[in-house]
């Protein structure tokens, strides 16, 4: 069981708050829809807005351009009328993307129901959306959840949970593109599905690689207001295929009996997978997904736990390290936090949204209502401490209940806030808000993101396993920073202590590898005396070391060294005979990054 911990308050960072000038419904409340897109400069927000009768509401799409001037429309039905449906809390609420092209897609109001699919006709046009639900595949299903992500070759990709004929009375997860450039949606995978057990999309995002990092939870039965067994699978559309956090190949659709690399949070304590559709058994309710640099490495999870019956919800933080899910916890107070979270991610840096309601009737509770933020600069190797995460307060004022996150290349970060009021519906208000990083974070973001990334196509064994180097200059440049999959910032590499005539780097594999080839980045900037001019690589053999290559006089970066053939190993050991083209005092091993591959043993 996780530790009960409340992170520490702190000075609030100055967000900028402005309300949409348009009337949002005080049913627009959900945590597991996309609402917010941005392209080409414009800020795109998706929400339900009042119809002209009760239980009834329109779904408009405001723009906001870099100048901040707005304009607004809504969904066209055939005969140019807003198009208006039932009002269902919690499950109508819009997703939407914006291609390549500059299209906007919505998908919209489905809680069982076929496909309400609108596309703009005209790009970046918020008043020319029609139907195009006919063009899209499975229409035989009823849809729900859709969320949706846009990829860098301006593909949409979109998720949601889909009940057919074809998988039977349970309702599966399943994956869909839009092709920009043929102007078609096809079906990848039912990414997720088993008899018995319904699942909720989270969300979906693409890296700079397009692919693709799926975010869901399972349900015993077709719902649950508490769900268990938080999943993460990527999708690399390069070679049609799923992979866990660990890199590993994995068959779809998966079920509740994933690996343990899909599942990041697991069954914990009391909590059971077949709780009975109850909404009081231990388990999540919403999560969010960040993306960490470089673009490659697996995703990390911001959610809402309650760990026991009739507790209140926990936010903690996921994070794979390598071989395993590391979990946190970020909040654990005496306040229930709303079904909503936010997160996001730059330059090392988590931010966590979430917010509560404020008390009542406590005059002497110190805790307060409103949007949160908690922050912590995130180790690409976690340890979980429960420690480091600094929490302020942003926003009490405007009652935010629900929000949706987005993070500029600058990292600055766009916020959707809804505050609706049941009580009063006229009073619900939607907020356009940003919160942009220190100065300091954005100038020094360029070196992450030019970085170069690890193991693109192929399951790098090196990365994150323990190392033992023969020295280091400081404690920073230690061995970690030679697996940490960063092949390019200056500020992650292994440098050897001076006097350390013969510097060696030990690696120790995490399961026994047919090794295929060793890869080692090297260098500073574009000094090409930086580069380690000779080493050899040796492998841990039933005990006994064996030299199986060997480079001289070496110039290139990277060095890529065929060891094919050698027998299966545990341990990779390069041995630095020649740490760079300097003499004397600056002859150091500089090594930014060494990468192993091959096949593992059965």
């Amino acid at each position: 069981m996780l530790p009960l911990v409340t992170a520490s308050a702190a000075v609030a960072p100055q967000l900028a708050v402005e309300p949409v000038p348009f009337a949002m419904d005080a049913t627009n409340q959900a945590a597991w829809w996309n609402p917010v897109a941005e392209h080409d400069g414009a800020t795109y927000f998706a929400f339900d807005a009042p119809a002209d009768e009760e239980n009834l509401h329109e779904v408009h799409i405001a723009k906001r351009t870099d100048t901040g001037e707005w304009t607004v429309g809504c969904l066209r039905a055939g005969d140019g009328s807003c198009v208006r449906y039932n009002d269902d809390i919690g499950h109508h609420q819009p997703s939407i993307a914006v291609d390549g092209r500059g299209h906007i897609h919505a998908f919209v109001s489905m809680h069982g129901h076929g496909w309400r699919y609108y596309r703009s006709d005209e790009p970046g046009s918020v008043t020319t959306l029609t139907n195009h639900s006919a063009e899209m595949p499975d229409t035989d299903g009823g849809v729900t959840y859709p969320t949706t992500t846009s990829t860098p070759t301006g593909d949409v990709y979109l998720i949601a949970r889909v009940a057919s004929a074809e998988t039977g009375a349970s309702p599966s997860g399943r994956l869909y593109r839009w092709d920009v450039d043929t102007s078609t949606w096809t079906r990848v995978a039912v990414f997720a599905h088993e008899p018995g057990y319904a699942i909720y999309p989270d969300q979906l995002q693409a890296d700079r690689r397009g692919q693709v990092h799926i975010l869901w939870e399972w349900a015993d039965g077709s719902a649950s207001g508490i769900r268990h067994l938080g999943s993460y699978l990527v999708y690399q559309p390069e070679h049609d295929r799923f992979v866990g956090a660990g890199g590993l190949p994995v068959r779809v659709p998966v079920t509740t009996e994933a690996p343990a690399d899909v599942v990041y949070q697991p069954l914990e304590g009391e909590e059971s997978k077949d709780d009975g559709t109850s909404s009081v058994d231990p388990g999540i309710q919403s999560a969010k997904l960040v993306l960490l640099d470089p673009a490659v490495r697996p995703g990390a999870v911001a959610y809402r736990y309650r760990p026991e019956p009739g507790a209140l919800f926990q936010v903690r933080w996921a994070q794979w390290d390598g071989r395993r899910w590391v979990r946190e916890t970020i909040y654990s107070g005496a306040m229930e936090t709303e079904a909503a979270i936010g997160a996001t991610y730059h330059d090392r840096v988590a931010r966590v949204y979430y917010t509560f309601k404020p008390p009542m009737c406590d005059p002497g509770s110190t805790e307060r209502g409103g949007l949160f933020l908690a922050e912590k600069e995130v180790s690409l190797r976690p340890v979980r401490t429960d420690a480091g995460w600094t929490v302020s307060l942003l926003e009490d004022e405007s009652a935010i209940l629900r929000l949706a996150t987005t993070t500029r290349d600058d990292g600055t970060d766009v916020l959707y806030l809804a505050a609706p009021n049941i009580d009063d519906p006229p009073a619900s208000r939607l907020y356009y808000a940003t919160l942009p990083r220190t100065e300091d974070s954005a100038e020094g973001s360029a070196d992450v993101l030019a970085s170069a990334s690890a193991a693109e196509d192929e399951t790098n064994w090196a990365y994150a396993a323990d190392v033992m180097v023969s020295s280091a200059l400081t404690p920073q440049s230690g061995g970690t920073c030679l697996v940490d999959g960063n092949r390019t910032d200056r500020n992650s590499r292994w440098i050897s202590a001076r006097g350390d005539l013969t510097p060696t780097a030990t690696i120790q594999l995490a399961q026994p590898v047919d090794v295929d080839r060793v890869e080692v980045y090297s260098g500073y900037f574009t000094d090409s005396r930086a580069i380690v001019r000779a080493f050899t690589v040796e492998l841990l053999v039933d005990g006994l070391w064996q030299p199986v290559a060997s480079v001289t006089d070496n110039t290139r970066n990277p060095v890529v060294v065929d060891v094919a053939g050698s027998a299966p190993a545990d341990q990779v050991r390069l041995v630095l005979t020649d740490p760079s083209g300097y003499e004397g005092g600056s002859d150091l091993a500089r090594v930014f990054e060494v990468e192993v591959y091959g096949s593992r043993v059965p």
